[in-house]
């Protein structure tokens, strides 16, 4: 059966619609421009329970910024302050690290440690594309651009560098996010800029919103500092309906 009808297509038509599918398919997988990656430094937080203007002040947190120009590490570090370190033990950490490529951060192990609780983890397999977690022993297929909860706050700064067009106000900007269980599609929405108030003086930030859907819903909601290379300067965290973590920066070291 001949589908273009009574005439058999040339080589040259042939040729021609084959480039213009390989452009095509190759416009839909391609990866956003991102810029390097920020300098290696230490971002110091102050955390709340509740919106940080009217919420308790519970701890502070460092993330620690480190490369090599071929690998990152991020590591974020969280304690309790005041009488309530009496009561709780331990510290909250979140670490990842991974390479940097030409599409900019990918993870190859997420990690967490949860006050006394052992550690979580996420491994990514780039030769293999799996990716591990211990909830699915068979593994889950990667997925181009993932990232983890920690890498994925500074991939959206460096695509906010890269190409500020994706993250104006109004425009919705998808990353497959790693979890302990699935690879979910994160669609975050640009809120354009706003100003925070803070202890140090106001920051300019961009500022990105994510939420699950669901029933108790939660979400990563961040905020990218104009003149802090658009590292995070406030990072809210939406755990369900009644739990939100809101982080605001105190100050940096050595990252400016």
């Amino acid at each position: 059966m001949n589908i273009f009808g009574h005439r058999k297509p040339s080589l040259l038509r042939c040729l021609v619609a084959a480039v213009l599918l390989l452009a095509f398919a190759g416009l839909a997988g391609a990866a956003p421009a991102t810029a390097p990656f920020p300098r290696a430094g230490v971002l110091e937080y102050k955390v709340y329970m509740g919106e940080y203007t009217k919420g308790i002040a519970l701890g502070r947190a460092r993330i620690q910024v480190e490369s090599d120009g071929r690998n990152y590490r991020l590591r974020n570090q969280a304690e309790l302050i005041g009488l309530l370190k009496l009561f709780y033990q331990g510290v909250w950490i979140d670490q990842s690290r991974g390479r940097l490529g030409p599409d900019g951060i990918e993870p190859e192990r997420y990690s967490e440690w949860r006050r006394t609780k052992p550690e979580r983890w996420i491994g990514v397999d780039y030769d293999a594309r799996r990716v591990q977690v211990k909830a699915v022993p068979e593994g889950l297929a990667l997925r181009a651009g993932a990232q983890d909860r920690l890498s994925v706050l500074w991939y959206l700064g460096m695509v906010a560098r890269g190409n500020p067009e994706l993250v104006s106000a109004g425009k919705v900007f998808e990353v497959p996010l790693l979890t302990f269980r699935s690879i979910n599609i994160a669609r975050f929405e640009s809120l354009g800029e706003q100003v925070l108030p803070t202890d140090a003086g106001p920051l300019r930030a961009i500022y990105l919103s994510y939420r699950e859907k669901g029933e108790k819903p939660s979400g990563i909601e961040v905020w990218l500092g104009i003149e802090q290379q658009m590292q995070p300067v406030r990072i809210r965290y939406r755990e369900g309906d009644s739990e939100t973590f809101d982080m605001v920066l105190e100050g940096t070291k050595g990252s400016q």
